[in-house]
């Protein structure tokens, strides 16, 4: 039984793809494709979370390396350190964010009773068909007349629109 030998004198052995019947290789590689496309599916949840905590390991780097110098090539250390300089870098900014957008909020609710008394007055006389359009506006007696139904309609309108965004809304979540 003679082998074929080459120059470093290794036996020569060689699989090819036309050994292997068609059938198989195609069903082989559907099994694996389908395979792909299903662990892709299951974890493509976790891929938005594991390129984010890979950016946030390559920007923390330079940071954990001084702290590691810093606290005399501890790991641990450095590790805890980084990750609570890096937690504070996010929170503290969202504390004072959260903190201003609630004092405005509460400002703007102070400020805005005299707007909404007013203008609850106007809705109201709108209803009645007691409201006073000023003379310079186009059709205003028409529009005076037409205030009962102005509101109707508008408050179908808005009825609409409320449901809309509340279906939006759910459809969101």
């Amino acid at each position: 039984m003679v082998q074929d030998m080459d120059k470093t004198s290794q036996p020569k052995t060689t699989l090819a793809l036309s050994s292997m019947p068609r059938a198989a290789l195609y069903s082989t590689l559907t099994v694996a494709l389908l395979v792909s496309v299903v662990f892709l599916h299951v974890v493509q949840s976790f891929l938005i979370a594991l390129c984010l905590a890979g950016i946030c390991a390559i920007l923390a780097k330079p940071l954990f390396d001084k702290l590691h110098h810093l606290v005399g090539g501890r790991d641990g250390i450095a590790s805890g350190l980084t990750l609570l300089i890096c937690i504070l870098a996010v929170i503290a900014p969202l504390i004072f964010i959260f903190y201003q957008a609630a004092a405005q909020a509460v400002e703007v609710f102070n400020d805005s009773d005299e707007f909404l008394e007013t203008l609850s007055q106007d809705v109201h006389d709108l209803r009645d068909g007691t409201l006073q359009i000023p003379d310079w506006i186009p059709f205003d007696k028409d529009l005076e007349l037409a205030g009962p139904q102005l509101y109707e309609k508008t408050n179908d309108l808005l009825k609409s629109l409320a449901s809309f965004f509340a279906s939006s809304l759910s459809d969101l979540t």
